[in-house]
């Protein structure tokens, strides 16, 4: 179960990476009766209204529409797994699977989770009642896929009687689509690229930091920003909400392989943030200048090695590790071709899929 976008690339005539059908298509292969629900939110006026407040207590979206939308329980009906993408997803089908587990008591449910444990939720009024809330998801969902290693050593400590729920998944993105056989050339690449959307990327430091570096050429690829957030002219802005296909990924990776360094300034949260750019970018042979945060998602990645770490969020460091990094070819080749290696090595699809098909049998 998804928010959508897959569909639409199912059925285009466009070239596209698979990471973001999290296993469907090896799925697939296996059982062969599955199938792909783009959630398409219903509307009704009195249920929306319904879905803020509890929203507005909880924080937490649970949506009372999911028992009005007719294709999202056509979907699911007769299902034996259902595999949710992300928390969005979960909440929006949560009472409604509720529901169908007391009719179907062989359903299985499966989570794949990105900060739903270890996001902190702004003021103390309803704390108790939002805890709740996480441990009727704890009882209720049958597996939980943790993305990130930090975020997933935070889980198994905070809710140690649910240990056996939770598995630790490398992301693997697809290296065949990322893919550049040429090595670093720096005559090639002659901007600085920024991609994502998620409410973790600190974008008012991004937009302080290009507003800083007047000299340096940079491309951002995010909906949450405009050229009018910026003071200089150093930069162009790329509309992009992966989801509804406004860019194709043959565009993006044209970004990657044209851009002399990734870089991806973030907040600290055990979020696996910034996981799936920073792996592409390194695919595609390009490096990754990225906050070290607690939810960074593998030990084994090394600073200076497979990727750059910043340590925290401030102007002179980031100016500093910048002019550093472009200043020193060898370093950039040498980082290039041991990320792409690592890549293969452990974060590709196969890998993904193997470990989540081992999980499922």
């Amino acid at each position: 179960m998804f928010t959508g976008g897959r569909t639409t690339r199912l059925l285009s005539n466009e070239e596209y990476a698979k990471e973001f059908f999290y296993g469907f298509f090896e799925l697939k292969q296996f059982y062969k009766n599955t199938i792909i629900s783009d959630i398409q939110h219903e509307k009704s006026f009195f249920l929306k209204y319904l879905d803020k407040l509890i929203l507005k207590i909880l924080a937490f979206p649970i949506s009372l529409n999911c028992f009005i939308n007719k294709k999202f329980k056509q979907d699911l009906k007769g299902a034996d797994i259902v595999i949710l993408v992300n928390e969005s997803v979960m909440f929006f089908s949560l009472l409604y699977l509720y529901y169908s587990k007391k009719i179907h008591k062989d359903l299985k449910i499966y989570l794949f989770t990105m900060g739903l444990f270890s996001k902190q939720r702004r003021g103390k009024r309803f704390k108790k009642l939002r805890e709740k809330v996480l441990i009727f998801i704890l009882n209720n969902i049958d597996g939980f896929f943790c993305l990130g290693e930090g975020e997933y050593k935070h889980i198994v400590q905070e809710y140690k009687n649910y240990e056996a729920k939770f598995k630790f998944i490398n992301f693997g993105i697809d290296s065949d689509f990322w893919s550049d056989s040429d090595s670093y050339d720096k005559n090639e690449r002659d901007f600085i690229l920024f991609v994502g959307n998620d409410l973790n990327r600190d974008f008012q430091f991004l937009v302080d930091l290009i507003n800083s570096m007047p000299n340096q050429k940079f491309k951002v690829l995010s909906s949450r920003l405009s050229c009018n957030d910026f003071t200089t002219k150093n930069v162009e802005v790329i509309n992009g909400i992966w989801w509804k296909n406004t860019i194709s990924d043959e565009e993006i990776k044209n970004l990657y392989k044209y851009a002399n360094l990734t870089i991806l300034p973030l907040k600290d949260t055990f979020q696996p943030s910034g996981q799936s750019v920073a792996l592409q970018s390194m695919s595609m042979g390009t490096p990754v200048l990225i906050t070290k945060t607690r939810g960074f998602w593998d030990e084994e990645i090394k600073n200076n090695k497979h990727i750059f770490f910043a340590n925290q969020n401030t102007l002179a460091l980031w100016k500093e590790l910048i002019q550093n990094i472009l200043s020193n070819f060898s370093l950039l080749v040498d980082v290039s071709s041991n990320s792409k290696q690592i890549i293969k090595n452990k974060y590709s699809i196969k890998k993904f899929n193997e470990e989540l098909m081992k999980y499922l049998d």
